[in-house]
């Protein structure tokens, strides 16, 4: 008898999820995924359908907020002009201000290429910057490799970890400390399946 009990509890609370309509259940748990579609039209009267459709424009409006605030902050931060500016005065010196600025813009589009910049040539300065620094405030970090050519590849976050064939001295977090605390190289470990595995020491410098 108490075991059918406990099976009807449970029918009860699994349809609470499954012919129900979840948007308006207030619960800290994470909900299962829908398998089935449900007209609210059916199932929730006026009240429960207004709260449906208030979660609904709050969740669209919260995330349409944090979509903006991510795309202001990576495009103030990896894009950049550089200007000089020296403390000469005088038409001559500005002209020759304008000439190193116009060189210097020059030379860091050049460098800003996808032949120059990338080490896979895949990505643009501008586009790989944008990438490094999306991944860093999403994921809390990044690493930059610089390369052979002032090339520059990037090292997705999971990978700089401490791995059982980790050379003694790595932390938890996969870095290497010097003795006054300054970061002295980083464990960067390769996938292998859905696995890491240890590759090898990059240093800090």
């Amino acid at each position: 008898m108490s075991k059918r009990l406990r099976t009807q509890a449970a029918i009860v609370r699994g349809s609470r999820y499954s012919l129900g309509y979840g948007a308006v259940e207030d619960s800290p748990r994470r909900r299962p995924v829908t398998r089935r579609a449900v007209s609210e039209g059916l199932t929730l009267n006026s009240r429960k359908r207004e709260i449906g459709s208030a979660t609904a424009r709050d969740d669209r409006r919260n995330m349409t907020i944090l979509a903006w605030m991510i795309r202001r902050h990576i495009g103030c931060v990896s894009r950049f002009t550089p200007m000089f500016r020296l403390s000469a005065r005088g038409k001559p010196a500005e002209n020759e201000i304008a000439v190193v600025n116009q060189k210097v813009k020059t030379l860091m589009t050049w460098h800003g290429k996808r032949a120059q910049f990338d080490a896979l040539q895949v990505m643009s300065r501008d586009e790989w910057m944008w990438m490094f620094e999306a991944c860093k405030t999403i994921s809390g970090d990044c690493g930059g490799l610089k390369t052979k050519g002032l090339r520059r590849q990037g090292i997705e976050p999971d990978r700089i970890r401490k791995d059982v064939k980790s050379p003694k001295g790595v932390s938890d977090e996969g870095i290497e400390y010097n003795q006054d605390g300054t970061r002295k190289s980083f464990c960067v470990c390769k996938r292998v399946g859905s696995d890491f595995q240890f590759e090898r020491m990059v240093p800090a410098s």
